[in-house]
């Protein structure tokens, strides 16, 4: 029996050991009294109340306890603290008020502040501002770790240096040096400028042969005497100095050949009365022997000296494409200098984006009328014999307009078709009224523009002798955008029935010549188009075609042909037929 109590009083204590100790929730249990022996690990629920039979007991606290453990921090280390926690009651484990520290200090935390108390470096010109990182703790600086916040200044170019490296010009007799502000952060030169110094003194140095400084004028035995001048400001000195002797003027009695490039121009002087030699280049005259295997002879020859030379050249030929049949056609081409031509039949290469072989590309025409009924017809039936492109007839102009309205129309119709079917070669024929056509459309985009007997209406400029100068102008800036471009007139009388090509109102085909003088006398010649600089060639040996060519020798654009196409303006258009569909097919 007493062992039974002593079982019972046991496990009473025990159960009031568990209420106590609320905070551990683990407990062992014995299998007897006297207890040595674990035979259970059990995990209890210390939330729940434990009711016993008698009256709920309490512990009586002691914080004493010094447990490091999550459950008790009430602080982490920091660089200046250690970790602090709370004491706990070495009874029952329940947290206390008081404190202890337990552990080492942290390692610092940087973070980027800008702020003055962290100011390594102020920004310049060339680096942001530069500061220390700080601890967010401690706020101690890293001496070692900085960051860059900001944007660098603007230069201040305030600082006058006179070194030579901000030497902008020298002191010259009428002004003084010249140098470039500076950056007073980097020295970097600025544009702003500042005068320094004393003007130079004049320096007779310059050897100018102008007439304001001639003493004593040059002939062929004598030299020229000249007068020093200053390089600066180009005032006449006292000393003197001998210029060239002048070149023998006279009759030439003769040549000797030097070489390939030069011969000797024999002079009798009318000075001297002496035979002089004086080298100059050979003038050629070029003349080619045909060939068909891809070469041909060119043979060279000097009109004043007995210099004659053969050389091989290679063709340069052009190609044209006849259609036979559905399986081949014909390639013809022809070297534009010698004039051989080779002939051969070749299968289509049908390979191209449109599936079409190059025989059988035809460009869409459009075809602008002018103001009379027959000539359209013509020149349309005239193409339409040998063309199967699409003929589209744009609206007819009447003279008695005032507005224009047709004209206007055909201008906008032709814009129209132009831009919506730039995939297609388009191109334009426009009869007597072509200048007001054709400077209204936006040939850009077109492969050929052939005007017909349009000298005769150029705008704001009627029959005059202007209209040279304006056609010239046109047709190059035509030809640079890439369009092939045609000019034919025919030489209809004026009105009383003459043709003075030198009257102030010119016809059409009197002005066409202008045209062709015009360019003819700048072939060779260095010209502005659009505000670059080419030069114009002329491309076949019959006269009437050029090409623009630009600084490194490549032409650009389309060609230019002009031409006199009869003596009325019916006779003009189908004159000109001819020549156009050559014109379309090779474009």
């Amino acid at each position: 029996m007493k062992k039974v109590l002593s079982v019972v009083l046991f496990v009473c204590l025990l159960l009031t050991t568990v209420v106590c100790y609320g905070a551990l929730n683990t407990v062992l249990l014995s299998d007897n009294a006297g207890g040595g022996k674990v035979v259970k690990r059990t995990t209890i629920n210390t939330s729940a109340a434990i009711v016993n039979r008698g009256s709920p007991r309490t512990c009586s606290h002691s914080f004493t306890s010094q447990i490091p453990s999550s459950t008790y921090l009430k602080s982490s280390a920091t660089c200046t603290r250690r970790a602090v926690y709370y004491k706990c009651c070495s009874k029952c484990g329940a947290k206390g008020t008081a404190t202890f520290e337990h552990g080492s200090l942290s390692q610092h935390v940087y973070q980027q502040v800008a702020n003055s108390n962290y100011l390594k470096s102020s920004a310049t010109c060339q680096s942001p501002a530069i500061y220390y990182m700080s601890c967010k703790n401690c706020r101690k600086k890293a001496l070692a770790k900085t960051f860059k916040y900001g944007n660098p200044r603007q230069h201040n170019f305030s600082e006058r240096n006179t070194s030579d490296r901000y030497l902008k010009s020298a002191a010259t007799c009428s002004r003084k040096a010249v140098y470039y502000m500076s950056c007073s952060m980097c020295g970097t030169a600025g544009t702003r400028t500042f005068d320094f110094g004393n003007v130079a003194s004049h320096d007779y140095s310059a050897m100018k042969m102008d007439r304001q400084y001639l003493v004593t004028q040059a002939t062929c035995t004598s030299n020229g005497v000249y007068y020093y001048s200053c390089k600066y400001c180009g005032r006449k000195g006292t000393e003197t100095f001998l210029g060239p002797k002048a070149e023998h003027k006279g009759t030439v009695v003769g040549y000797s050949s030097v070489n390939d490039k030069t011969h000797n121009a024999m002079i009798r002087c009318t000075t001297c009365k002496k035979v002089v030699s004086q080298s100059e280049a050979h003038s050629f005259e070029n003349g080619y022997k045909k060939s068909t295997i891809g070469y041909h002879k060119k043979e060279i020859k000097c009109t004043k000296c007995s210099y004659r030379a053969t050389l091989s050249e290679r063709c340069q030929y052009s190609v044209k494409y006849t259609y036979i049949d559905d399986s081949k056609h014909f390639e013809e081409k022809t070297c534009g200098l010698c004039g051989s031509v080779v002939k051969t039949a070749k299968a289509h290469n049908r390979s191209t984006s449109d599936g079409r072989c190059a025989c059988e590309s035809r460009p869409v025409v459009l075809y602008l009328a002018g103001d009379n009924d027959q000539n359209p017809l013509l020149m349309q039936e005239g193409i339409r014999g040998e063309f199967s492109g699409e003929m589209i007839d744009a609206p007819k102009y009447r003279d008695q307009d005032p507005n224009r309205k047709d004209l206007n129309d055909k201008i906008e119709n032709a814009n129209e078709y132009v831009s919506t079917n730039t995939d297609e070669r388009v191109a334009v024929v426009a009869y007597s009224h072509g200048g007001e056509v054709a400077r209204g459309l936006d040939y850009e985009n077109v492969s050929t523009l052939i005007i017909v007997d349009g000298c005769v209406f150029m705008p704001g400029t009627g029959n005059n002798a202007n209209n040279a100068n304006q056609w010239k102008d046109f047709l190059l800036e035509v030809a640079v955008s890439g369009t092939d471009v045609c000019l034919y007139a025919s030489n209809q009388p004026q009105k009383d029935g003459s043709r003075d090509d030198n009257s102030k109102s010119k016809g059409a085909a009197a002005i066409t010549r202008d045209v062709q003088d015009l360019i003819t006398d700048n072939a060779g010649s260095e010209i502005t188009i659009g505000g670059e600089t080419y030069r114009i060639e002329e491309v076949n040996s019959n006269g009437g075609t050029y090409a623009i060519i630009d600084q490194n020798g490549q032409q650009v654009g389309g060609t230019i042909t002009i031409g006199d196409a009869g003596e009325t303006h019916g006779q003009a258009v189908v004159e000109a037929s001819d020549n156009i569909k050559e014109v379309l097919e090779s474009s």
